[in-house]
């Protein structure tokens, strides 16, 4: 293969760290490409394409906040959606969307707010105390209802006032409501 800036033949495919302009955002990140010895220019070749654009992705991703694909797929099993169809029902979003998002593609902020508000309980609260600051209202206090077994002595209190995000716990027997 020949360098496409100087013109050497002395390229080798070589793990390098990548600095590039992605979005408007200067980015590193390591990736296999095609590296000129001579003048430091490198190629990306077709067969290292496809994990170039996935690297790019996740340093993107990583830099602007956004969800990984493994974040999204720990969401959807979290709440016990068996099948992206059943999550994307849940988020109001296609099928599609879901599947392009747990295979790697890349979301964009405002379907990264969705799934954040839709998927994790101290996010949301957060979102509200903001929403009920900005219209002027007081913020809701946050309950967790636990349901009692019948082998729980009748004396346990079966709920408790939480204001603390750090200290919600999700378990299937628990309800969570707004008061």
């Amino acid at each position: 293969m020949t360098c496409h800036k100087c013109g050497a033949r002395n390229l080798k495919l070589k793990e390098s760290l990548i600095t590039m302009e992605f979005r408007g955002v200067t980015l590193k990140f390591i990736a296999e490409v095609e590296l000129c010895a001579k003048c430091g220019h490198y190629s990306i070749p077709a067969r290292v394409a496809k994990e170039f654009g996935k690297r790019l992705d996740a340093a993107y991703r990583n830099h602007i906040g956004l969800l990984s694909a493994l974040q999204i797929v720990s969401a959807r099993k979290r709440l016990g959606f068996a099948t992206q169809k059943e999550f994307a029902d849940y988020l109001g979003v296609g099928e599609a969307s879901v599947k392009r998002w747990e295979a790697g593609a890349l979301l964009d902020k405002s379907n990264d707010e969705l799934i954040r508000l839709k998927t994790d309980v101290e996010y949301a609260h957060n979102n509200l105390n903001v929403l009920c600051e900005r219209v002027g209202r007081e913020s809701p206090t946050l309950r967790v209802f636990v349901a009692i077994a019948p082998s729980t002595p009748a004396r346990s209190r079966p709920w408790e006032s939480v204001t603390d995000p750090r200290q919600w716990i999700c378990t299937e027997n628990q309800q969570y409501y707004a008061s």
